[in-house]
């Protein structure tokens, strides 16, 4: 604001006023507050706000106020070289302004509901890329959303991962308009405005979210020494911590760069002769995927490999060469004649890439391995970008747009993580906690939407106990019991899946053990052939769904769909299985049930018959089961979709349930 740099400021409540809006980070684990502070925030309604920062003289006492009712002017509290206060904050209203001894520091402030967004690529799908679908409360709509929403406030933090706790954040808030909602994330935008839409107050909403990331990257240090299998991640963390990286090596790869490259780079195509004859298609440079025709790459986040033969001069062999091919998103490897490059890590995405080709020969393929780990891939820099030039002699500069063929690779899921040039990456245990989170303790949520699992389900006997220890971990750093309302995964074809997807799901489900936590099924809204489906209207409206009837008191409203409550003996054989959550009673609207298997005590699971017998319970039978029924499941491929719903239209989990 102009009044920071008004001459006429006396020098010390300058100086605190640029600590309200600018402390530096914490030694301890924590937030400076003030970093989420800006114009245009929102701040949660009737709770305690407490704004920290530092101070350079212990001595000096300026006050401090807001205009909201409750925020009269009181003393800041000095304790040593660190101060603090704390104002209530009554019912929802605004713009309200923060003063420091009567100058206005801040202005256009609201209170209102505040939720933490986070979670991994389903979290980050933003507008730009989902379907228009409104959602409301009662019901999907065909209606394009208004998103022009001056109610709702938008604040995102930028990726990072850190080896210790931060407690800086460089991002500011920003109101919801029709070009700001689209680069934001979709679910978010859809949950906040059913809310408005029910609670008429201003919504704040604070993303942090990278896609492909696993959920032990997202929680606290000490809450993960009981998990032997992250013990080598935790070590690598703490490496970091303590500046023990290795040395680099030639050509800027460190050891742990080179040994990701080493294993990337026979799971598809491997430098020169390895490459395959078939399957190449022709392409020009630079493009993102998503401008591609014919590729179907829009939603892709995994390995694309590009090559190019390159033929120099005679006058440059023997000659370092200078290959630039702009900005890479997300990371690459490049080698040309037995030379390895790789360019990872946090902001590799918008890192121009420049590489020496050292004593080059007259001729080698040029061969760059693509790896997306989430939006947008392919070459985002600019023709004029794209070259190569003997070092020292840029005029004769040869473009290195044109020639170009590609080929399309296996998944994000397939592949290993990248490294950080940090020593850690955004899948490294406690680094996005530390990075994302940790900056967040203390500010005042309503609640946390969370959307993650996919990078899990490799591991999902683990995730039973991970998943509910970070929800208590987050309770735990913010101080108090968060509403935590969570998606299921939805359906997708993952390859060579034995069973992994539902014990997920299921993974998952055990999660609602916790008081405070919602599920919202999207076992309807998948696509098996896009891990990234685009209904994310629906999603949002399920988690708003959740907190409409867990945090703002609907108790007419049904907030699930339905689930096991209980599997018991009936009459000639049949098994019933009861169900909470059933509403006005249980559908199936395609007609037959034909995702429900049996076992007996031998394990073998067989086709079963499923019937809705009274409004929530099901009668199931299997002839094939020796010795009676002992285990009944639902929906246990990874991608089934939905056949048992609920009156309201919420469908079932797929479940598990034995005797």
């Amino acid at each position: 604001p102009p009044t920071f740099t008004d001459p006429m400021m006396p020098p010390l409540l300058r100086a605190y006023c640029l600590f309200l809006l600018a402390a530096p980070a914490s030694a301890q684990e924590g937030v400076f507050l003030a970093d989420l502070f800006g114009d245009g925030m929102v701040i949660q309604r009737e709770s305690t706000v407490r704004i920290f920062g530092s101070i350079s003289d212990g001595d000096a006492q300026p006050r401090i106020s807001a205009t909201w009712p409750g925020g009269d002017a009181r003393p800041i509290e000095v304790d040593g070289s660190t101060w603090s206060v704390e104002f209530e904050t009554g019912a929802a209203g605004g713009p309200f302004e923060v003063r420091i001894d009567g100058i206005t520091v801040l202005s256009d402030v609201w209170l209102g509901e505040v939720w933490l967004c986070s979670g991994q690529s389903n979290m980050v799908w933003p507008v730009s890329a989902s379907e228009p679908g409104s959602a409301t409360l009662a019901a999907s709509s065909s209606e394009p959303p208004d998103w022009n929403q001056p109610s709702i406030h938008l604040f995102e933090l930028p990726q990072r991962t850190s080896p210790s706790p931060q407690g800086r954040i460089d991002a500011e808030w920003r109101r919801c308009t029709p070009e700001t909602a689209q680069s934001f994330s979709a679910v978010a935008l859809h949950f906040a405005t059913v809310l408005h839409q029910e609670l008429d107050v201003p919504i704040g909403l604070v993303g942090s979210h990278w896609g492909g990331t696993p959920a032990e990257a997202w929680m606290r240090e000490a809450s993960l020494t009981g998990f032997p299998r992250l013990q080598p991640g935790l070590e690598r963390l703490r490496e970091a911590r303590l500046d023990r990286m290795m040395e680099p090596l030639d050509g800027g790869l460190d050891a742990a760069t080179l040994r990701w490259s080493e294993e990337l780079s026979p799971r598809n195509v491997g430098p020169g002769s390895a490459l395959p004859a078939e399957g190449w298609s022709d392409t020009t440079l630079p493009r993102l995927w998503k401008d591609l025709d014919g590729q179907d790459l829009d939603a892709f986040d995994g390995l694309v490999t590009y090559r190019r033969e390159i033929d120099i001069p005679a006058s440059w062999v023997g000659r370092d060469v200078v290959i630039s091919l702009g900005a890479i998103d997300d990371v690459d490897v490049t080698t040309i004649d037995g030379q390895v490059f790789a360019t990872t890590g946090d902001g590799s995405w918008k890192k121009p890439r420049r590489y020496r080709w050292r004593q080059a020969s007259d001729a080698g393929t040029l061969v760059v391995r693509v790896l997306d780990t989430g939006g947008a891939g392919g070459f985002s820099g600019t023709p004029d970008q794209m070259f190569m030039h003997p070092v020292g002699s840029p005029e004769l500069q040869v473009p290195l747009t044109e020639g170009w063929q590609m080929l399309r690779g296996a998944p994000i899921e397939e592949w290993p993580t990248p490294p950080s040039p940090t020593g850690v990456s955004q899948n490294t245990p406690a680094a996005l906690y530390n990075g994302m989170i940790a900056p967040l303790v203390g500010f005042r949520f309503a609640g946390v939407i969370w959307y993650q699992g996919e990078s899990n389900r490799a591991r999902y006997e683990q995730y039973r106990a991970l998943f509910p220890a970070m929800i208590s971990d987050w309770r735990g750093a913010f101080g108090f019991d968060l509403p935590f309302y969570f998606v299921q995964i939805a359906p997708f074809g993952y390859g060579g899946d034995d069973g992994e997807a539902a014990e997920l799901r299921e993974a998952q489900r055990g999660a609602l053990n916790l008081h405070g936590t919602g599920m919202a099924v999207t076992m309807d809204i998948g696509d098996p052939r896009d891990i990234h489906p685009r209904n994310k209207h629906e999603v949002g409206r399920r988690l708003a769904r959740w907190a409409m009837a867990k945090t703002y008191g609907r108790d007419d409203l049904v907030h699930s769909g339905p689930l096991p409550e209980r599997l018991y003996r009936w009459r000639d054989g049949a098994m019933h299985v009861r169900f909470e959550h059933a509403g006005g009673g249980l559908t199936a609207p395609g007609g037959a049930l034909r995702l429900f298997e049996a076992a007996g005590r031998d394990g073998a699971w067989h086709p079963a018959k499923a019937e809705i017998v009274i409004p929530d319970t099901l009668e199931i039978r299997c002839e094939a089961v020796d010795g009676g029924i002992v285990a009944v499941r639902y929906a246990w491929g990874a991608a089934d979709a939905a056949e048992l719903f609920n009156a309201e239209g919420l469908p079932a989990s797929s479940f598990r349930v034995t005797l």
